[in-house]
């Protein structure tokens, strides 16, 4: 598993044992989730850098520094990396290895957060990052991009989600959101993309956008969304204040209600009919994704430094285990079907990056200040 944490380092763990494999410290806390490709490892640092490393031994093959700090998770299609910072850019980086990632958990493909993870597995090419072109938004860009059929799809902290050429870099559309950017009203997650429609949240509002015209199929706003979204089965999966939703896909209706103890600020994991998901009173819950009753929970606990046990970490799911970070400066691996845990990993920061596995390793990133 390849995680990272609040404590600035970027983990390598077996995803079987919980045994650390590597760790990479850069210079400033890790809330960007890995992203493998080729036997490299891509991540983003609040240090406003873009890391590469090698998968097997953690060492670092190039960087590319941005003009501020980076919480989006990096997508890889055919040797391109996309990925976003705060200084308003969307980045496109030569990643120096002929390969994608294939079946990212930041929403390579077309469903979102709910995919096993599958690392491409074509033999990389060591070299050094170059710019091949970014686009200025005007504001933050803290959003994971979506990449689907040549076209970039990416949400800004203006409220604004941009549909950009892949090649070059040239803007194909442009979407707005309802908010209030006075508000401090933001786009802060990847975009789902189907064959014809768009999903997209703000902190104000959840969206369904026709693809073609940018006009709105529906949308939801005076809602508080605290995740982004995810898209199975013909619903799309959110947080809300406290819950998680379930809407009719094509109408925006509400199906269920799962109310937790806190706020939901994890982005939920869809594996089969099961729906994960983690939530600020602690806990990780499992729900049936087309009933929404609850199937099993599991309470991760605060740290000895703090009352904190919240989840903002999005689950990840590989070969029946799931993995799944908490401020408690804490990786867990629990089993997907019952919620047993397996192992758990101590990092010396809290753990807001989302873990990603492949090849039977979890890497995760660290806040550990």
């Amino acid at each position: 598993v390849f995680v990272g944490s609040d404590d600035n380092t970027v983990y390598a763990i077996d995803a079987t044992t919980g045994t650390q494999q590597w760790s990479f410290e850069t210079g400033g806390s890790v809330t960007s989730s890995p992203t493998v490709a080729a036997g490299s490892v891509f991540v983003g640092s609040n240090d406003n850098t873009v890391y590469a490393l090698d998968a097997a031994s953690a060492d670092r093959l190039w960087t590319f520094k941005t003009g501020n700090e980076i919480s989006s998770s990096p997508t890889v299609v055919d040797g391109t990396i996309y990925i976003g910072s705060d200084d308003g850019n969307l980045y496109a980086l030569d990643a120096g290895i002929d390969g994608s990632s294939d079946g990212s958990r930041v929403s390579l493909g077309t469903l979102g957060h709910h995919h096993v993870w599958v690392a491409d597995d074509r033999e990389g090419i060591e070299g050094r990052a170059r710019e091949r072109w970014k686009f200025d938004t005007g504001a933050d860009v803290n959003s994971s991009p979506t990449v689907v059929d040549g076209t970039v799809y990416i949400g800004s902290d203006n409220l604004s989600l941009y549909a950009i050429n892949a090649d070059d870099g040239s803007r194909l559309s442009e979407f707005t959101l309802s908010g209030d950017t006075f508000l401090d009203d933001t786009m802060r997650t990847a975009p789902v993309v189907t064959d014809d429609t768009i999903y997209a949240e703000s902190d104000d509002a959840l969206a369904a956008l026709n693809k073609t015209t940018g006009s709105k199929n529906w949308e939801l706003d005076g809602r508080d969304f605290t995740t982004g979204p995810t898209l199975a089965d013909g619903a799309v999966f959110i947080g809300s204040g406290n819950s998680v939703y379930a809407y009719d896909a094509a109408t925006g209706n509400e199906r269920w209600k799962y109310e937790t103890g806190d706020t939901v600020k994890s982005t939920p994991t869809v594996v089969d009919d099961t729906i994960y998901i983690g939530s600020d009173d602690g806990n990780v819950y499992a729900l049936n994704a087309t009933t929404g009753v609850e199937e099993w929970t599991f309470e991760t606990g605060a740290d000895s430094y703090s009352t904190s046990g919240s989840i903002r970490s999005s689950p990840t799911v590989a070969d029946g285990t799931l993995f799944i970070g908490s401020d408690n400066n804490h990786l867990y691996a629990l089993d997907a079907d019952t919620g047993t845990q397996e192992w758990l990993f101590e990092t010396g920061g809290s753990i807001s990056s989302s873990p990603t596995a492949s090849g039977g390793t979890v890497f995760v990133g660290s806040d550990d200040n």
